[in-house]
C-alpha cells in the first residue's frame, strides 16, 4: 500500500502463565536444614556461620548472589529455581488465563498481577501449598503460528514451552529485525490465593502477584545485621542479602555503568551518628519486629540521594537524575531502539498518535495535591553544633514562585530533615533527588489503546508491551485521520491556537476582552508532546475471543522545567559522556495476516 507507514495493525495477542509450586513439608526430616541462626540474632559479614549465599561479580559490574558451589552463569532467577531434592518443587505450565491485569507501578511501588484461570486447569488446595512462585508471558504470535496452534500442532523444541500448542506464546521469540526478545511480562510471587465455587458457573481461582520485591518486603531486617560502610553501596547491598538464603538468583546493580572507584562508598559520606558505624535499624525503633529489609535499604539508599527498585530479578540503585536523564542509552533489557519510517521521519522514542493508534484518552491537572514545590533538606551535625541546608533549585531565578491573590506571589517548600550527612556537596545531591522524585506531576495523560506496538510497530515488534515506568513517549495528534502517517506536532497546534484562540472563543459569544486576554495567555504556554510512564496497565481477556488492551498513565517530569544538574554533582558529569549509541530500524510494512 504506498504511502503507508506501518505495519498491518493486526494483532494474534497471546497469554500464559507458569506456576513454580513448593509442596508444604510440615518439617519432615528431608527438609533442607535452616540457616544456624535465625534472622534476628545475624550479625553480618563477620558472623561467617550464617552466611548463606556467595557474592559473584558478573562481567556487567552487577553483583549476582548464588549458592555456594553453584554455576553464577546459570543461576537463573528465583522463579527459575524449579526443582529441589526433596522433590517438593514441581512447575505447572501452559495455562492460558481467563483474565489478566499486570500493572507496572514506578519505582516506589512493587509491581502487581492480578489473575483468574479455570479451576481445572490449576486444580490445587492451597492448604498444601507452602509458596507459589509465577511468570506470566504475554505477547503475539505469526499468523501462522496461530492457524497451526487451532490446527492442534505442538511445538516440538527443546525450549520451556516445548510440548506447548503453536497458538500459545513462547517464553522468547526472534523480531522482524533479527533481535531476540522475551515474553516474559512478570515474575514475582503469589501473596494471595481465592478458590471460588459458584452456584453456576464453573469454579476458578483468583491470584494476586507481587514481584520479587515480595522477598525483601517478607523479610525483617535483623537488628544487628547492616551494611558493610567501606563497600561500595551496591556491593554493600549484595553482600547483605547474602545472608537471606531466599534471595538466591537475586542480584544488584548500580546505574549508570560508571567506574567502581565512582560508586558510592557509605563511609565517606556519612558522619558518625547512627547510621555509623553501625547503619542498622535503632533499638528504639523496634529493631526487627518493625523494620523490614525493603524499608532499611530504601532508609539508606535515600540518606545518600538514592533510589532502590526491584526490576524483575534485578535490585537497582541509581540516582533519580540517571533514571530519567535523556542522555543515557536506553534500558538494556528495552528492544526499542527507534524507528525510521518509510516517509523518512526517525522517531526516537515511542509515539501515540491521536486518531491513529489510541483509543481512548484524557488529560488532567491537579492544582493543589501535586503542585510542584522547591526543596528544602536539613542535617544537623551533632559534632558542631550546626544544621547543613541544601535547597534545590539552586538558583532564586530557577525557584517556583506560585501567584497569591492580587499581584503578590509566594513560594512552596517542602522542607525534609536527614541524618548522617556531614558535606554539602552531598547534601546537595540529596536535596535534588528529593525534588526529582517527587515527580512534578501535576500535568497527567492518560492513553488507552489496544494497539500492542507504538507508531511504526505490528504483530511481530509489539513493543508497547516492553514499556516500563520511566520511560518517555511522545503523544501527537493526527491532523486528518485520512492522510496516513500525518501528525500535527505540538508546535504545529501552539501555532493555531496563537493565530485562533481569540477568534474562537468570540465565534462562541464570549467578549472580546475575555478573548483576547486568553489568546495572550494560550500564546506563552508551549504544549507539551513528551511524557514519561508513570503507571502501565495490561488486560488480557482470555474468556472468549482473546483480547489485549493496555491502559499508560503519563506524567510530565522535571526535564520540562528545571533540568540544570549541580555543577559538582559527580553523577551528572558522569552521564554528560553516556549517549544513545542504538540504531534506529527501518520499519518493514510487509506485515502479513491470516487469510
Amino acid at each position: 500500500m504506498p504511502g503507508r507507514e506501518e505495519p498491518i495493525q493486526s494483532y494474534y495477542p497471546s497469554a500464559r502463565v507458569r506456576f513454580i509450586l513448593r509442596f508444604e513439608d510440615w518439617g519432615r526430616v528431608t527438609t533442607a536444614s535452616a540457616p544456624v541462626k535465625p534472622p534476628h540474632l545475624r550479625k553480618g559479614k563477620s558472623d561467617v556461620s550464617t552466611v548463606q549465599l556467595q557474592v559473584v561479580e558478573q562481567p556487567d559490574g552487577s553483583f549476582q548472589l548464588v549458592q555456594p558451589g553453584g554455576d553464577p552463569n546459570s543461576m537463573g532467577s528465583p522463579q527459575e529455581q524449579r526443582s529441589s531434592s526433596d522433590s517438593k518443587t514441581w512447575v505447572v505450565d501452559g495455562i492460558i488465563p481467563l483474565t489478566a491485569d499486570p500493572k507496572f507501578n514506578g519505582i516506589r511501588t512493587a509491581d502487581t498481577l492480578s489473575l483468574e484461570v479455570a479451576y481445572r486447569d490449576f486444580p490445587f488446595d492451597p492448604r498444601a501449598i507452602r509458596a507459589c512462585a509465577v511468570e506470566y508471558f504475554e505477547g503475539c504470535i505469526t499468523p501462522e503460528d496461530y492457524q497451526r496452534g487451532i490446527n492442534g500442532e505442538i511445538r516440538a523444541d527443546a525450549t520451556p514451552a516445548g510440548g506447548l500448542p503453536y497458538h500459545v506464546v513462547p517464553d522468547e521469540y526472534v523480531d522482524p529485525y533479527g533481535r531476540r526478545r522475551t515474553n516474559l511480562r512478570f515474575s514475582g510471587w503469589v501473596d494471595e490465593w481465592d478458590d471460588e465455587w459458584p452456584s453456576e458457573d464453573a469454579p476458578t481461582v483468583r491470584f494476586e502477584c507481587v514481584d520479587n520485591t515480595f522477598l525483601l518486603l517478607n523479610q525483617d531486617a535483623p537488628q544487628k545485621l547492616v551494611l558493610d560502610p567501606a563497600l561500595p553501596i551496591d556491593k554493600a547491598i549484595a553482600t547483605y542479602l547474602a545472608n537471606f538464603p531466599q534471595m538466591r538468583g537475586m542480584s544488584v546493580t548500580y546505574l549508570p555503568r560508571v567506574t567502581r572507584d565512582k560508586v558510592p562508598v557509605l563511609k565517606a559520606v556519612l558522619l558518625a551518628t547512627k547510621f555509623q558505624p553501625k547503619l542498622g535499624p535503632s533499638p528504639s525503633t523496634g529493631g526487627s519486629g518493625k523494620l523490614k529489609v525493603w524499608d532499611y535499604l530504601t532508609d539508606v539508599c535515600r540518606a545518600i540521594g538514592h533510589s532502590v527498585r526491584v526490576d524483575g530479578n534485578s535490585i537497582i540503585v541509581q540516582t533519580p537524575r540517571s533514571l530519567y536523564d535523556n542522555r543515557l542509552p536506553a534500558r538494556a533489557e528495552d528492544p526499542f531502539s527507534g524507528r525510521r519510517l518509510p516517509g523518512g521521519r526517525v522517531l526516537t522514542r515511542r509515539l501515540y498518535l491521536y486518531g491513529r493508534n489510541i483509543w481512548e484518552m484524557g488529560s488532567k491537572r491537579r492544582f493543589g495535591t501535586y503542585q510542584p514545590k522547591n526543596v528544602e533538606v536539613r542535617c544537623y551535625q551533632t559534632d558542631r553544633k550546626t544544621t547543613l541546608v541544601a535547597r534545590f533549585p539552586e538558583t532564586k531565578e530557577d525557584r517556583l514562585a506560585h501567584p497569591a491573590p492580587g499581584d503578590a506571589t509566594e513560594q512552596k517548600w517542602s522542607v525534609f530533615t536527614v541524618e548522617g550527612i556531614g558535606d554539602q556537596k552531598t547534601l546537595k545531591l540529596v536535596a535534588q533527588s528529593y525534588y526529582e522524585t517527587m515527580g512534578r506531576n501535576e500535568l497527567s495523560v492518560r492513553v488507552q489503546t489496544s494497539n500492542l506496538g507504538s507508531y511504526g510497530g505490528g504483530n511481530l515488534d509489539p513493543d508497547a508491551l516492553d514499556l516500563r515506568p520511566g520511560d518517555a513517549v511522545d503523544v501527537e495528534l493526527m491532523r486528518d485521520p485520512s492522510e496516513e502517517g500525518i501528525s500535527t506536532t505540538a508546535g504545529e497546534v501552539t501555532r493555531s491556537l496563537d493565530q485562533g484562540a481569540a477568534d474562537y472563543l468570540r465565534s462562541l459569544g464570549f467578549g472580546a476582552a475575555l478573548a483576547d486576554a486568553y489568546q495572550a495567555a494560550v500564546s506563552g504556554i508551549g504544549l507539551q508532546s513528551t511524557f514519561r510512564v508513570k503507571t502501565l496497565q495490561h488486560a488480557w481477556d482470555g474468556s472468549g475471543d482473546s483480547q489485549l488492551g493496555l491502559t499508560l498513565d503519563l506524567c510530565n517530569y522535571v526535564e520540562v522545567r528545571v533540568d540544570k544538574p549541580s555543577t559538582d554533582d559527580t553523577t551528572s558529569n558522569d552521564l554528560a559522556d553516556a549517549t544513545n549509541t542504538q540504531q534506529p530500524v527501518d520499519v518493514i510494512v510487509e506485515d502479513s495476516v491470516a487469510t
